[in-house]
């Protein structure tokens, strides 16, 4: 972490430090130069970065600081779980505004729908660090370094390390012509609960399930069994939404996907357009051979076919992916979920 004059933000790195202990792999963590890293034996080094940017992934007035600290955890570690990688260590370079490093008294509601005043105010730092390591501990992954900075907009860079077996990394560009298209968990909640979110301006600080745009949940269990079982032939995160994630998968496989409708699994407050192109849903796009015997969960996720990939069609033909309907109709899909620029 960068060395600072102020008493509370030392304050902070020690405390930050304290809950950070280095865990296995990592030799040193929080305190020197740089962070000394022990991978395991005959695996391979993998390397994620993602920003986080006040105004575009989040916003301060509607998502809790905890909240905004584990999806900036977690859109790196579903990059790791989608080549099926374990996390080693995380780094996190975090600049806020001045007012942000200083406690704020916060507003709470109790079960009567009274409110009353937290007695132990908190700055919105803090509270963005106990979201991102309450992550890190549950997944065991180390918080090993970063750095801190004054910044007119709150912006965070994370980097998460992780390892696989030397040549076994799950790529997207591994695809085969046949091969079926499976995803984790159901789809578009996130989108569905932003949607709601704007309509009622309101705020879910809850840390649960049952609030994916929020809290999403990394798949690392799940990719880990892919990798382990052998059962994926390629596989990608899809954070940014299925119709582009697909479309990146289809791109670096040379191939074309077909799509069942009646496949994708929407979650129950979703429709099929936020299922489709929702995003910010961090499951997992795969494939598999039509001769892999699928089971019905992995990692404690359910599994869900929901297509296949086809050869590559004549460039006259637009579409890269396809929706088929019940009846066997096909349709153009294309790619509308999260775009960067």
């Amino acid at each position: 972490m960068a060395v600072t004059t102020s008493d509370s933000e030392r304050e902070l790195l020690r405390t930050i430090r304290a809950r950070s202990k280095a865990g296995k792999g990592v030799r040193v963590g929080i305190g020197d130069d740089c962070a000394v890293l022990r991978p395991p034996p005959g695996d391979e080094i993998l390397v994620t970065t993602d920003f986080s940017i006040e105004g575009r992934h989040f916003h301060l007035d509607t998502h809790p600081p905890e909240a905004i600290g584990h999806k900036c955890l977690a859109r790196g570690l579903s990059d790791i779980a989608g080549m099926g990688g374990r996390p080693l260590a995380a780094f996190v370079s975090l600049a806020v505004p001045r007012a942000l490093t200083q406690p704020q008294k916060r507003v709470r509601r109790d079960s009567r729908l009274r409110y009353e005043i937290d007695t132990k105010p908190r700055s919105w730092m803090e509270r963005f660090y106990d979201g991102l390591l309450a992550l890190a501990e549950s997944e065991q992954v180390t918080l090993a370094g970063g750095d801190l900075s004054e910044s007119p907009a709150a912006v965070a860079d994370i980097i998460v390390m992780g390892t696989a077996p030397k040549g076994r990394a799950i790529l997207r560009s591994t695809a085969r012509t046949g091969d079926i298209l499976y995803v984790t968990g159901v789809l578009g909640g996130a989108a569905a609960e932003l949607a709601t979110l704007k309509s009622r301006n309101m705020k879910t600080p809850a840390n649960s399930p049952e609030h994916p745009h929020f809290y999403p949940q990394p798949r690392l269990a799940a990719g880990q069994a892919l990798l382990r079982r052998r059962f994926a032939t390629a596989c990608i995160d899809i954070s940014d939404g299925l119709s582009v994630d697909l479309l990146h998968l289809c791109e670096e496989s040379a191939l074309d996907a077909e799509v069942d409708t009646a496949g994708v699994p929407i979650h129950p407050k979703a429709t099929i357009e936020e299922a489709l192109h929702g995003g910010d849903d961090y499951e997992l796009l795969f494939t598999a051979s039509s001769h892999a015997r699928m089971p019905g969960r992995l990692g404690g996720v359910a599994i869900h076919p929901i297509g296949r990939m086809v050869a590559r069609r004549p460039r006259s033909r637009a579409s890269r992916m396809m929706l088929v309907s019940s009846s066997g109709k096909k349709s153009p899909l294309s790619p509308q979920g999260w775009q960067h620029f």
